[in-house]
């Protein structure tokens, strides 16, 4: 039987409606979510907390995950891996692990953990991991504190064999605290990020009937408590484990609906907005912004008009 290729595995996930990824931020039932991620037919399991190596009992159920036949994304600050637990990581082979660096120096980094040393401690972790050959992709939220040296973390990835990806999007707080919004870049340190960390946007002029994005459709979330959600972003609960199966929340819960009936077309502005073929629509960051998907998110746009510039 010939192989598929990614794409293939995509278009058939798409016209299955399989959610292909999910995002679980661990709950005590794990086996319970894991066993219904695997009747729906996901292939590519994330897992996250807060710290997914704070449990004691992580490995038990990442095992389980990988008998399962998921293939794993773990998403980890790296603070707290030791040289056998690296090795234990490796034993599950992981796709990818995935780790937030805020800094190149202790100075710029600690300041964002607000943890002192925790520098030192991700670097650690590090060095056992590439030791071990794991596959790592560091990521650099880009903000005013930190621009300054995300041209470093860039570089050091580089230097480890390890992925890069930086992003400037900075979002409020799930609870609609607006407090992150302080450390956005300016408009000029936001055009230099797309010169120089982030040039790889292809402008695209997405059809009317297009999906807005994969939420809902390839992508859902589980929370530690066992609600579902569309994505990490759009926090409308569409339902809870606990209580319904896994199954009729993707196939039948209203705002799953919703999304899947969300289109370009439907935008209130973005669908005639001269940015839309630099843009990339969050319907989440609008929920936020405004209560309603179909509005235009106002850091989308400046994004926009960045990357457009």
């Amino acid at each position: 039987m010939p192989t598929q290729s990614y794409n293939d595995i995509e278009r058939n996930a798409a016209a299955n409606n399989i959610p292909l990824y999910a995002h679980v931020e661990l709950t005590d039932e794990f086996k319970n979510a894991f066993d219904q991620l695997a009747d729906l037919g996901t292939l590519y399991l994330s897992l996250t907390g807060g710290e997914i190596f704070l449990r004691p009992d992580f490995f038990e159920l990442a095992d389980y995950a990988r008998h399962q036949g998921f293939a794993l994304r773990l998403f980890t600050n790296a603070t707290l891996i030791t040289q056998e637990m690296a090795r234990q990581i490796a034993h599950l082979r992981p796709l990818l692990i995935e780790i937030s660096m805020y800094g190149i120096t202790p100075t710029t980094h600690d300041a964002v953990t607000i943890v002192a040393g925790s520098l030192d401690d991700t670097l650690a972790s590090l060095r056992y991991l590439c030791e071990h050959n794991i596959k790592l992709l560091l990521k650099t939220p880009t903000m005013s504190v930190n621009i300054h040296e995300v041209q470093a973390i860039r570089e050091f990835a580089q230097s480890i064999g390890a992925e890069f990806r930086a992003d400037a999007m900075i979002s409020p707080k799930l609870n609609m605290s607006v407090t992150p919004l302080g450390y956005r870049l300016s408009d000029d340190d936001l055009r230099w990020f797309h010169k120089e960390i982030a040039p790889e946007w292809k402008p695209f002029t997405p059809k009317p009937d297009a999906p807005v994005c994969n939420a809902a459709k390839g992508v859902l979330a589980i929370s530690p408590y066992g609600d579902v959600f569309p994505c990490l972003r759009v926090q409308q609960s569409a339902g809870n484990i606990r209580d319904t199966s896994l199954r009729e929340i993707w196939k039948n819960a209203p705002v799953m609906r919703q999304m899947h009936e969300l289109i370009f077309s439907k935008l209130q502005t973005c669908s005639a907005c001269e940015k839309v073929a630099f843009c990339n629509p969050c319907p989440g960051l609008a929920l936020l912004e405004h209560g309603d998907m179909s509005e235009a998110a106002q850091e989308c746009c400046r994004q926009a008009e960045s990357r457009k510039k």
